[in-house]
């Protein structure tokens, strides 16, 4: 009668230790499904920023593609009104080196390449370009004496990186400026001279063309 009553208490715990086992057990996966429904929460929302990012991503793009088609015809309009050369016509600036001239309706431009004038990303005048504006200087003082001049930088479109300058738009006209300066300190007048600057605007068909200054004489 002993030996039954001790077999019986042996399967009542043991019933109760498996009871406690599958009661964990339902506890650690309940636990594991909350997780699940986490992650699938979080999957849900970095699939959701992803097809937002997506989505900008694409009209950054159809925004980029649209401006290089604005950008390519405004250089090919820019190129059509770029002034066109007189046959015979003398403007005064021939054989000044890194100059050329130009004539249209009521202007004779001067362009001078910027290269000739400035280092990379600089606006200071270099040593050498003092000669060139000297000659300008002096076409400016006796073939159009007392005419209305405008100084116009010019520059291409590269971004500003190392240089320090704001903006093109910012070093085209520092660079106008110290055209302006010496032309002054050369006796044209400051009266006759206004600054103007068109930053990567106005572009030519190379990024050497583009980078320039113009001095744009009003002649009517």
């Amino acid at each position: 009668m002993r030996a039954y009553r001790v077999a019986a208490l042996c399967v009542m715990v043991g019933a109760a230790g498996l009871g406690g086992c599958a009661n964990q057990l339902q506890e650690e996966n309940a636990m594991l499904q909350e997780e699940v429904t986490a992650l699938r929460d979080q999957l849900g929302q970095r699939n959701d920023a992803l097809d937002a990012a997506n989505q900008e991503l694409r009209q950054r793009q159809q925004r980029v593609a649209q401006l290089e088609r604005d950008l390519r015809d405004a250089q090919r309009e820019a190129e059509a009104a770029e002034p066109a050369e007189q046959p015979g016509f003398q403007d005064g600036f021939e054989g000044i080196e890194g100059v050329t001239g130009a004539s249209s309706p009521g202007r004779v431009t001067a362009t001078i390449e910027s290269d000739i004038l400035f280092r990379p990303g600089q606006d200071s005048l270099r040593q050498d370009a003092q000669r060139t504006l000297n000659e300008v200087a002096n076409v400016l003082n006796s073939e159009y004496a007392g005419r209305e001049i405008q100084v116009i930088g010019h520059t291409d479109q590269d971004p500003i990186r190392v240089s320090g300058h704001e903006s093109n738009y910012h070093l085209g006209f520092k660079r106008a400026y110290s055209v302006f300066e010496y032309l002054m300190e050369q006796g044209v007048t400051r009266e006759r001279m206004s600054l103007a600057s068109y930053g990567p605007h106005d572009l030519r068909g190379t990024k050497e063309r583009s980078r320039r200054v113009e001095i744009v004489v009003l002649v009517d």
